[in-house]
């Protein structure tokens, strides 16, 4: 058999495909703290809820600076971290429960990747860790107080 019907083969035992973004990102972290996690995979559970918790905090710290300033909200920046809590424990239980046992899954999917394309989607992962830093850094930065 050839490699190309062997992937495409491969890919059929997969009982869904996964998304490129967040299952590819699951994969690659849970892969290179394989030693330490196992298949559970838990710290790529935890990063990929901390990217998804600053998405949403994101969106949502532009649209409160739209209308707020600082000094208007500082009364209830307590319960704005309580909020942001309950977020990132929500992201954790939720991508814990869509990616329990799903590594052997997502690897045998993503198995035949060349080492190049390894390195460049492996580059596009660590970028994706950052970005959602940034606007919140720029937001806190130049807030009008």
């Amino acid at each position: 058999m050839h490699l190309k019907s062997l992937r495409s083969i491969n890919k059929m035992d997969v009982k869904r495909k996964p998304t490129f973004y967040f299952d590819y990102v699951y994969f690659i972290i849970a892969k290179t703290y394989f030693r330490w996690d196992g298949s559970t995979g838990i710290t790529a559970v935890i990063i990929i809820s901390m990217i998804q918790s600053c998405l949403i905090g994101d969106l949502l710290a532009l649209i409160i600076t739209q209308f707020f300033n600082r000094s208007e909200l500082a009364p209830f920046s307590k319960q704005a971290g309580y909020f942001g809590v309950f977020i990132v424990f929500l992201c954790c239980f939720m991508n814990y429960r869509k990616y329990d046992g799903k590594y052997k899954e997502l690897r045998d999917y993503w198995s035949y990747e060349t080492r190049s394309v390894r390195f460049v989607k492996g580059f596009l992962v660590i970028i994706s860790i950052i970005i959602p830093w940034l606007p919140m850094i720029i937001i806190g930065a130049t807030w009008q107080i």
